[in-house]
């Protein structure tokens, strides 16, 4: 794959799905959607895009530029275009705050980028997300008696003080996997969606109608009041209100949601799929490559990042929708 992205953008027309849609305003939905080939750094082989910033117009991701020995280099891009590389980080930069902040993890190691700078993060664990404040939130395995080590849910301070196991009644296991901007925290405990709130004051999430208590359910990401996760499908949460849905349209997975409560993820036939104002929107496939992962939606729900993909391995490349109005 070059430096430059030749993919020929491929669009889409949806405003006729939602003609005869009572509802739903003009303005909240696209009328059509392109996919295009984000740039890479020359030399690079394969590419991904792993997380954004809460508005998700900047995205992030990694780079392969070098197979003997395995080399490459983070990338952020902002609004289509490299903003900046990282070469000396580890990995991937999994997810960035609106300042840019960002954080990675790999051999059970995690490590923060700030202020142009890739510093390690004290302790064993995995990272996952990064809050406004610079928080961190991830899992370290804790060591057991007689089996393997199991995850258990931390945090970082922002300050660098170090790391602090969350919360977790009856010693459960489980992991943190994302923080809001007024710190919340989303992840899983035990066999159930879980949140820790700023207060303090800790809990499961409410199961959609018909899920039993026994199916393992998980919270993977939380913008404003909207968490998504699974619990017996894709389901949605708002926190405020305590209400759990379940997200049918969005069979295989739901990866992103914004502010508005709108959703990005895998539907039915393996292809990627919006969900504005509570309407499907089929984003445009990539022309050659067959499979599709998400990883973000814009607060306006106009931009949407992720990778497409075949098989072999190495054929990743990194991807960007532009919906117009």
């Amino acid at each position: 794959m070059s430096g430059a992205s030749g993919l020929v953008v491929v669009a889409l027309t949806v405003a006729g799905v939602f003609s005869q849609t009572a509802g739903v305003s003009a303005e909240a939905v696209p009328a059509a959607c392109e996919i295009g080939e984000l740039p890479t750094p020359a030399g690079t082989v394969a590419a991904t895009v792993d997380g954004a910033t809460p508005e998700g117009r900047t995205l992030t991701g990694f780079a392969i530029t070098g197979l003997d020995p395995v080399d490459g280099t983070a990338v952020i891009w902002r609004d289509g275009a490299i903003s900046r590389t990282v070469e000396d980080a580890p990995s991937a930069l999994l997810d960035l705050n609106s300042r840019g902040d960002g954080v990675g993890a790999t051999n059970g190691h995690s490590w923060v980028y700030r202020d142009g700078v890739v510093r390690e993060l004290p302790g064993a664990g995995v990272a996952t997300a990064i809050g406004e404040a610079g928080q961190v939130v991830g899992s370290r395995l804790e060591p057991t008696p007689n089996g393997p080590p199991v995850a258990v849910p931390v945090v970082w301070a922002a300050d660098g003080t170090g790391m602090t196991d969350l919360p977790r009644p009856g010693g459960q296991t489980g992991r943190a996997l994302d923080i809001a901007a007024d710190g919340t925290i989303v992840g899983e405990l035990g066999v159930d969606a879980y949140t820790w709130r700023p207060d303090g004051t800790h809990g499961p999430l409410p199961r959609p109608a018909g899920v039993p208590p026994t199916e393992k359910a998980g919270a993977e990401r939380i913008t404003g009041p909207w968490v998504i996760g699974y619990a017996g499908g894709s389901v949605r949460w708002n926190l405020p209100d305590g209400t759990a849905e379940k997200v049918d349209e969005l069979q295989f997975s739901v990866d992103a949601v914004n502010e508005r409560g709108w959703m990005v993820g895998e539907g039915a036939n393996a292809g990627a799929l919006a969900i504005i104002d509570g309407q499907p929107v089929e984003l445009p496939p990539h022309p050659q490559l067959r499979g599709l992962r998400l990883a973000s939606i814009s607060s306006d729900g106009t931009i949407f990042g992720g990778t497409a993909y075949d098989r072999p391995s190495m054929s990743e490349r990194p991807v960007q929708w532009r919906c117009g109005p």
